[in-house]
């Protein structure tokens, strides 16, 4: 550390990666290095994907199902469902109400419950009656309580299983394409060293995917990849 400013001594630096010289004649210093000796990069596509947000507004909303049948030696009868729901920006209110007429029929409340979903954790809470998520060999349940639970339809897009990873490197400041069965999937910068490109997006079954890197000096390379993506294997 020389004034606050970190430096290196070249004598030290590992040979086989990296070759240095003066050139007198000049007074400048040249130091050869291929990209294994630089830092490694990572893209991610999910991150660099936009991500669209609309922000919570109040709203109202209301939902029915109503049914009248007949006998024809006999009185008719009514049979409905009805469903109210506010929402607010700090969760929405549903309640469910059923209704039968006859003799012991009237309202019933059904389900009352208010929701907090967090999309940017993909978590939900929910206060009030709900129903639990039965496993492979269980069965659901009805409660009432506080539910919290992980909700992947808050973000769609977002897939459950892993993904592959692909890797490159790059000798000078140069701009990254990826092509998934010949269509665009990713496009972005990179600075010389290698870099890796995760949560690449390709569709279920077997397919190709190819890298390319450019340089500003029209020098390109490209590697072909066949891939293969299932949910269950």
């Amino acid at each position: 550390m020389i004034d606050g400013e970190l430096h290196m001594i070249l004598g030290e630096g590992p040979t086989e990666l990296m070759r240095w010289r003066v050139e007198e004649l000049s007074q400048t210093l040249e130091i050869d290095a291929p990209p294994q000796a630089f830092s490694e990069q990572q893209i991610e596509v999910a991150r660099s994907a936009t991500q669209v947000t609309l922000p919570s507004t109040f709203g109202l909303y209301a939902n029915y199902d109503v049914q009248w049948q007949k006998r024809l030696s006999g009185d008719g009868n009514v049979d409905g469902v009805t469903e109210l729901g506010v929402l607010t920006p700090r969760g929405d209110l549903n309640h469910q109400q059923l209704y039968r007429s006859g003799m012991g029929g009237g309202w019933v409340r059904l389900d009352s419950r208010w929701t907090i979903d967090r999309p940017e954790h993909l978590t939900s809470w929910r206060l009030g009656d709900s129903i639990a998520q039965p496993g492979t060999w269980g069965q659901a349940m009805r409660f009432g309580g506080v539910q919290w639970s992980t909700d992947f339809s808050l973000r769609p897009g977002f897939l459950s299983f892993p993904l592959p990873t692909l890797r490159g490197e790059a000798s000078l400041p140069s701009t990254v394409d990826v092509f998934v069965n010949n269509s665009q999937r990713l496009q972005g910068r990179v600075q010389p060293g290698p870099f890796d490109i995760s949560d690449l997006p390709l569709v279920t079954g077997q397919g190709r995917s190819a890298p390319w890197c450019g340089t500003c000096s029209a020098a390109s390379r490209s590697s072909c990849s066949r891939t293969t993506s299932a949910r269950r294997c």
